[in-house]
């Protein structure tokens, strides 16, 4: 059993350095190598955010119905998919109440529509184009480390 010394000071030290809440990151791209590299460089910048990456967004809306979070998890979304197109994957996580993420679009498109049409899914935090930098890579960690969980 602790002392009352030995509690009061491992208490004082939680509320001086609080462990970092770990968040989770979804990765859905049907590019397998990019896949790899961003989950590499995720995991270098933020080794506390647990990580899964889907090559199909199919199999990414039967993960997220099925699973239980602690709070939601973030996504970073290729916005072409090949099994479901265009804007597919986001209209069917807006349809569902269950689904409170936070969505960072990625895209190789140039199509000058995108950024704002995003902006019509309010669980859409971000729009990048690809390549990522890892500037870019360091700005989606703070957004997903920023967000408060709902």
């Amino acid at each position: 059993m602790q002392s009352l010394e030995t509690l009061a000071k491992s208490q004082k030290e939680f509320i001086m350095n609080p462990k970092p809440m770990n968040k989770e990151l979804i990765i859905i791209d049907d590019d397998d190598i990019l896949l790899v590299i961003l989950e590499k460089m995720f995991g270098k910048i933020n080794p506390n955010l647990k990580i899964s990456t889907f090559i199909k967004g199919s199999d990414a809306l039967t993960f997220l119905k099925n699973s239980e979070f602690n709070q939601p998890p973030s996504l970073l979304v290729d916005l072409h998919l090949k099994d479901l197109k265009d804007w597919d994957f986001l209209d069917k996580l807006e349809t569902d109440d269950r689904f409170r993420s936070k969505v960072f679009i990625i895209t190789s498109s140039v199509n000058s529509e995108n950024p704002s049409k995003s902006k019509r899914y309010k669980n859409v935090a971000g729009f990048f184009e690809k390549p990522l930098t890892f500037d870019i890579i360091q700005r989606i960690n703070q957004l997903i480390v920023e967000s408060n969980p709902n």
